[in-house]
């Protein structure tokens, strides 16, 4: 998913088959995913982008300890071009350069009057990202899952369409996650690098997601999730508070869904996602 929100559900997707009894890793070694995302908002610019996404996302869990989730995007975005989707965040978009050298003293932001006028629509593949963890501690009644998680974006969007920068990402964190009797809890805290591309710098920054679910009855949860990141380029922070829910149809079989409501000019108005998975 090209999208913070998208990620949050995502990774609360990650929780909810780690943790959640009759899905566990225990019995199935693979799930898919696959789900129809929608976010709209302006980004502090002076009108609307919409952008949504279809992700597959496959789950595969080779041994106890290890877990790998590997998403397959495909945009389309509509309103103005002026932003460029890398990972989880949105950029304003940088003007394409004219030469080489021109390319190099380009800096994120910077405007250039010869570019052509922006397209309404774009769309196609979005940046394949690839999720590793490792559980360094497994849930007991006593400890929380503790999981070490590399992350790695490949530039297979086009970023001459604004759908990707070009360039790979590469980030390190680790996430704890812990049922709690009806409930399951789930921190997580990422450090982030983009690439630098042709057109574009970018900062290092950091991620941090939280979310909680309850387990109402024998099928059905329900929880909230709050995330943040820290400012990629100069200017705000993001910050994007949700809820969720989760059916499980069948032990091997769910539906999820999401609603995000982004507080700030880096994060959308406002977001939803409807996803279904199915474990093997």
């Amino acid at each position: 998913m090209c999208r913070f929100a998208g990620r949050v559900s995502l990774l609360v997707a990650v929780l909810f088959i780690l943790l959640l009894p009759g899905i566990g890793r225990a019995q199935s070694h693979w799930a898919l995913g696959l789900g129809f995302d929608y976010e709209r908002g302006d980004y502090g610019g002076d009108s609307d982008i919409s952008t949504y996404t279809m992700p597959l996302a496959v789950f595969w869990y080779p041994a106890e300890r290890y877990d790998l989730v590997l998403t397959i995007p495909y945009v389309y975005q509509s309103g103005e071009a002026n932003k460029v989707i890398t990972g989880d965040r949105r950029l304003p978009a940088q003007a394409k350069a004219r030469d080489a050298a021109r390319s190099a003293e380009l800096v994120l932001g910077e405007e250039d009057t010869q570019t052509q006028p922006s397209q309404r629509s774009r769309s196609g593949l979005g940046d394949i990202t690839l999720e590793v963890g490792y559980s360094l501690q497994l849930e007991s009644a006593d400890h929380p899952m503790t999981r070490l998680i590399f992350y790695t974006k490949l530039p297979t969007a086009d970023d001459d369409k604004g759908l990707g920068t070009g360039a790979f990402d590469f980030g390190i964190g680790t996430g704890v996650g812990k049922m709690l009797g009806d409930w399951s809890v789930y921190a997580e805290i990422m450090y982030m690098h983009p690439g630098d591309s042709r057109n574009y710098r970018t900062d290092d920054y950091w991620t941090f997601m939280a979310a909680t679910e309850r387990l109402i009855g024998k099928r059905f949860s329900a929880g909230t999730s709050i995330s943040l990141a820290t400012a990629i380029v100069n200017g705000a922070d993001i910050w994007e508070i949700g809820g969720n829910f989760s059916w499980r149809l069948s032990p091997r079989r769910a539906i999820r869904g999401y609603l995000t409501k982004g507080l700030g000019e880096g994060a959308a108005d406002f977001g939803g996602g409807l996803s279904t998975l199915l474990s093997f």
